[in-house]
C-alpha cells in the first residue's frame, strides 16, 4: 500500500508538471529528480503487474517532459 502512495504522489506531480508545461520549477525539482524517484520506487517495493506498468508510464512522462524542458527558452 505505500508503493501506492508513492505512486499515486508522482502521478500527481506529474500532472501538474504537465499542466504547467514545466515551467516555474526550481531545478534541483527538475525531471532527473522525479526520474530517480520514480527509479527508487522500482527499487524499493516488490510492485505488481498494475504498480510496475503506472511506474513505466510516470518513467516515460518525466522522460517527456526532460525533452520538453530542454527545448523550453
Amino acid at each position: 500500500m505505500l508503493a501506492d502512495s508513492e505512486i499515486a504522489h508522482l502521478e500527481t506531480v506529474a500532472s501538474y508538471l504537465l499542466n504547467i508545461e514545466y515551467r516555474e520549477l526550481p531545478d534541483y525539482l527538475g525531471s532527473a529528480y522525479w526520474i530517480a524517484r520514480a527509479v527508487s520506487i522500482g527499487e524499493q517495493f516488490e510492485l505488481v503487474l498494475p504498480q510496475r506498468r503506472r511506474l513505466t508510464t510516470l518513467l516515460a512522462m518525466f522522460t517527456s517532459l526532460a525533452q520538453l524542458g530542454r527545448r523550453a527558452p
